[in-house]
C-alpha cells in the first residue's frame, strides 16, 4: 500500500491464484425446538473447469401452517 499525501491512496492486491478444477459440495442440517419444532436441509454444490464456474445452493425448509382450534 502507497500514500500519495496530496489526495489519494493506491492499493495493489496480489492473490494467490491455486486453480483447482473439480467438484465441491456440502450438505448441512439444522434443527430447533420452540413452540412448535423446525428444521431446514441445505446443500451447496461448486463445478469448475478451465472456462466454467457453477454454483448451485439448495436450501428446505417447510412452512409451518397455524391450526383452528
Amino acid at each position: 500500500t502507497a500514500y500519495d499525501a496530496n489526495e489519494r491512496v493506491i492499493l495493489n492486491i496480489v492473490t494467490n491464484s491455486l486453480w483447482l478444477p473439480g467438484y465441491k459440495g456440502s450438505v448441512a442440517a439444522q434443527y430447533k425446538q420452540g413452540v412448535y419444532a423446525k428444521y431446514q436441509l441445505n446443500s451447496n454444490h461448486f463445478y469448475k473447469t478451465k472456462k466454467l464456474n457453477l454454483f448451485a445452493n439448495l436450501s428446505f425448509s417447510p412452512e409451518k401452517k397455524a391450526q383452528a382450534r
